[in-house]
């Protein structure tokens, strides 16, 4: 069933489960501990396993594969892009573009490429239904070894491909919709410092200390607005999450599971948009 997943992918102990979850009118895709078979995080390797531990889990709808800042690998998520059975145009054209091992989604309508590549921030771009994700880091994807029609048998380096990919997408936006942006690296204390004393900065304090009272005791509108005043002094994804964590919003719901990525993962996703 996955004889056709790239080896290199297969030796990586960076493999999860996953179940279906309905939740209203979505489908989220739970990762889980191959092991234990409790709910997985992209952000503890404790919860990850081998690809044969994975595969052997009865219970589970599949496996997934984690993506980390240290494999280089990249993961790029077309959903929606198989109509009646035939690619659209424009995911044929990203999928010829980058030129490496390419698979169906679980649900049949999606793709997922694999590159060798650095990646510094995800980046997603939206277009009714249909979407493009590109991750590198702390995120997983689902695997099916359904491989695409044409697609190359292994991971190829492709950096040059996507940095021509992402520069074209940033030159057609005005302004740019990349959620990554170019910020001086900033220690944490002084991140916290200019945050701190800004026209808003009393707002910040409030939200720093665990105070939602500004937004109602709306406890995740609060976590959202902590996330946009982060992003905006530091500009940075990994330094965003470390900060948040020592805040007096940080609760156990920052590290739940939301499909392929967390709570807190998509929260910081929406500031950086």
């Amino acid at each position: 069933m996955y004889e056709s997943i790239p080896h290199e992918l297969r030796t990586l102990n960076q493999w999860v489960a996953w179940q279906r979850q309905i939740d209203g009118t979505r489908v989220k895709k739970v990762p889980l501990d191959p092991k234990m078979m409790r709910s997985a995080s992209v952000v503890d390797p404790d919860t990850w396993s081998s690809f044969d531990a994975a595969c052997r889990r009865e219970h589970s709808d599949g496996i997934g594969f984690v993506l980390t800042a240290d494999d280089g690998i990249v993961g790029i998520d077309l959903d929606n892009c198989i109509v009646d059975g035939f690619v659209t145009t424009a995911a044929f054209k990203i999928v010829d573009h980058f030129n490496s091992y390419t698979e169906v989604s679980p649900s049949g309508t999606g793709l997922h490429i694999f590159i060798r590549a650095n990646l510094n921030r995800a980046w997603k771009r939206t277009n009714g239904s249909r979407s493009v994700e590109i991750y590198g880091d702390r995120r997983y994807l689902t695997m099916t070894g359904d491989r695409a029609p044409l697609s190359r048998l292994a991971i190829h380096d492709r950096q040059d491909e996507l940095n021509a990919f992402l520069a074209k997408y940033d030159r057609a936006s005005s302004p740019p919709r990349t959620i990554a942006r170019t910020a001086p690296q900033r220690d944490d204390e002084d991140v916290l410092q200019r945050a701190a004393n800004a026209r808003n900065g009393e707002r910040f304090r409030k939200l720093w200390s665990g105070d939602t009272s500004a937004y109602g005791h709306d406890h995740n509108r609060a976590d959202l607005a902590l996330c946009n005043m982060l992003w905006y002094w530091s500009g940075d994804e990994a330094q965003v999450d470390r900060l948040f964590r020592r805040s007096g919003l940080m609760r156990d719901k920052w590290d739940s599971a939301r499909g392929a990525s967390t709570y807190g993962e998509n929260l910081i996703l929406k500031a950086m948009s």
